[in-house]
């Protein structure tokens, strides 16, 4: 038992700062969370039933916010998993006017994010400004957080696109999909060694009870089920000790029967890894 809880100590101490230390994407949200963790930090957030943001990289929008204002300007908060776990996080805009009307917000709005989300020192910052009315900046953060974000009205059907985009990096991804493969492995080890502890325990109870059944019984019985002891002791006192060794490669059990000198058993002791009712 204080092996198991070693164990689960150990997978706790693994298992917390997968999602302790891993990247903030929005808020509290942080990479790799789940989607009850993520409902727990926002009970606001609601199942997205429609899947809008199904993709081919296997990124599935599972909860989002509506209605929540961002300044002046109303938004909604998508939550992107990937294998149920949180993968990005994206913010939809609604800000009320035309493109240039909309550029210093964008540029506000900018200058927010990279203040709560600063650029990496070793990466430099990008931006796209063209004649099709369309502004991107992009930058990786000092956590490796992979930030995006885009104010477009060349789509004709939608006057106005403001996106801004946060999502982990594919390192921070993988090495968090490693530690859970890790902790789920150190789980199922734990799992396996409880199994075998648990099993060698029964098997013990089941030998003393065999054992104290013979209490009181002349050792002829038992040696009618064991053969020959494997040795015999005389005590002093005229108690006889007989013993009985098993030994199949790596398992084995010895057995130490004490007898009075009429030869009626009084108690017993053994040792080994493989002491078994059935089979000794």
């Amino acid at each position: 038992m204080r092996f198991l809880c070693i164990i689960q100590l150990l997978i706790a101490a693994v298992l917390i700062p997968i999602y302790a230390n891993a990247q903030v994407l929005w808020g509290q949200a942080r990479l790799g969370m789940s989607p009850a963790q993520v409902l727990h930090l926002y009970p606001d957030a609601k199942a997205t039933s429609n899947k809008i943001e199904d993709r081919s990289d296997e990124r599935k929008e599972l909860l989002h916010m509506p209605f929540l204002a961002m300044g002046e300007m109303p938004s909604t908060v998508h939550f992107l998993f990937q294998s149920e776990r949180l993968r990005a996080v994206v913010w939809r805009l609604s800000p009320v006017g035309d493109f240039d009307a909309t550029v210093p917000r964008y540029e506000e709005f900018l200058y927010g994010l990279k203040r709560e989300h600063p650029v990496s020192s070793k990466k430099k910052s990008a931006r796209q400004l063209n004649s099709h009315r369309y502004l991107s900046d992009k930058w990786t953060t000092s956590d490796g957080v992979d930030m995006s974000i885009l104010l477009t009205d060349e789509y004709p059907p939608v006057p106005i696109r403001f996106t801004a985009i946060a999502e982990g990096s594919i390192l921070a991804w993988f090495d968090m999909q490693l530690n859970e493969k890790r902790v789920q492995d150190q789980k199922e080890q734990a799992r396996q060694i409880e199994g075998i502890n648990k099993k060698k325990r029964m098997q013990a109870q089941d030998y003393n009870k065999f054992l104290d059944a013979f209490i009181g019984i002349d050792i002829g019985e038992l040696a009618g089920q064991w053969g020959a002891p494997t040795g015999v002791t005389h005590l002093p006192n005229s108690d006889i000790i007989y013993v009985w060794d098993f030994k199949s490669d790596e398992w084995q059990c010895r057995t130490s029967i004490f007898t009075s000198a009429n030869g009626r058993i009084t108690k017993w002791q053994w040792s080994g890894n493989s002491c078994n009712a059935k089979k000794n």
